[in-house]
């Protein structure tokens, strides 16, 4: 017996029934072109003559900048139809380069290195010439992370020396503002602002998350995370200020409500998701982003992957996995739109998504 197609009309009894169906596949489809993500990358930078810890993009998307343990950082610029071109290489550590940000209006580049110092470089808006500025120095351990407020006036370097730094650049001028000190902290990975700049996050070997004010001179204690069972690595807020996302040696990324304790949310892979780097590195989640848009986080991890987490359906289990590097993924980051992924890895790439 031969089996019919059922027909037009039996699928769509109803004109109203067929143009929601079409109205829902349109919505599906302009989604997954928004997100303009999928699982294999769009293009691959390649360059680096070591592995590649950190990525930030400009809050235009005009610029990408990456650092490495090769001791020096790339700008790349892009363009609309997503063309890149390398247009600097910085030299001015004597180290690996941890950590590379911009500040608000790119017109500021910081880096932070294992030679204990942090780079500031200034960008001419008009001829694209990147010049050193300034080698800030002060730390007395290698520098793992620098972020710059929202303002864009203020930067924050965390070293494993258990201090995080607060400089201020005036008229040109950069000068040490104020010196966070935590002597519990085992070395502190990661520190960011809050939207409103008023509060800074640490993220430390003492598997805990510190919450503090942003005093001219003093900086208090607010409140210290825990949940962690290893190494916190890195810390982001939420684009509205409610949240704070972490990533941790002990295979998890977790979310934390800063006004509901009992609405936190922990995305961990089980041992069947999870293997370790071809180098044994055993620290599962390298770092997150939080999407600008506050409904979606990113997650590097040591195994090569980078994978996406729903915020909203609040569910441990990836949306999405990105593969494409051939080590362990050491950074994130989303582009402004939120359209974007930028990571970069061990294999010494980044890669686009």
């Amino acid at each position: 017996m031969t089996r019919r197609c059922p027909t037009l009309k039996q699928l769509f009894p109803t004109p109203r029934i067929l143009l929601f169906t079409v109205l829902c596949i349109l919505y599906l489809l302009r989604l997954q072109t928004a997100r303009g993500i999928s699982g294999a990358p769009l293009l691959t930078l390649d360059g680096h003559l070591a592995g590649v810890n950190s990525v930030s993009w400009t809050q235009d998307g005009t610029h990408l900048a990456t650092a490495s343990s090769d001791w020096t950082v790339r700008v790349w610029s892009l363009d609309e139809e997503f063309g890149v071109t390398l247009q600097h290489v910085l030299k001015g550590h004597s180290d690996w380069v941890n950590s590379v940000a911009w500040n608000k209006n790119g017109t500021h580049l910081a880096t932070a290195s294992d030679d204990n110092t942090v780079g500031v470089w200034l960008l001419s808006k008009t001829s694209g010439a990147l010049s050193f500025m300034r080698l800030l120095v002060g730390h007395t351990a290698c520098v793992k992370l620098v972020i710059w407020s929202p303002a864009g006036t203020h930067l924050a370097s965390a070293s494993a020396d258990n201090t995080v730094r607060v400089w201020i650049i005036k008229q040109g001028i950069v000068s040490l503002l104020s010196v966070l000190e935590c002597a519990l902290c085992a070395g502190i990975n990661s520190v960011a602002w809050s939207p409103d700049g008023l509060q800074l996050a640490t993220a430390s070997d003492d598997t805990t998350v510190r919450i503090w004010s942003t005093g001219d001179r003093h900086h208090v204690l607010l409140r210290v995370l825990q949940g962690h069972s290893s190494w916190v690595k890195s810390v982001v807020w939420s684009p509205d200020g409610r949240w704070l996302a972490t990533a941790a040696c002990d295979n998890t990324a977790r979310v934390w409500s800063l006004e509901h304790a009992e609405l936190d949310l922990i995305f961990s892979l089980g041992k069947n998701e999870y293997r370790e780097s071809a180098t044994g590195d055993s620290c599962g989640v390298t770092s997150v982003a939080w999407c600008p848009s506050g409904l979606s986080v990113a997650s590097s991890h040591a195994d090569g992957k980078v994978r996406l987490w729903s915020v909203v359906k609040g569910e441990n289990k990836p949306e999405l996995v990105l593969e494409g590097h051939s080590a362990g993924v050491n950074s994130v980051a989303w582009s402004p739109d939120c359209t974007h992924l930028a990571t970069g890895s061990d294999d010494g790439t980044v890669c686009m998504w």
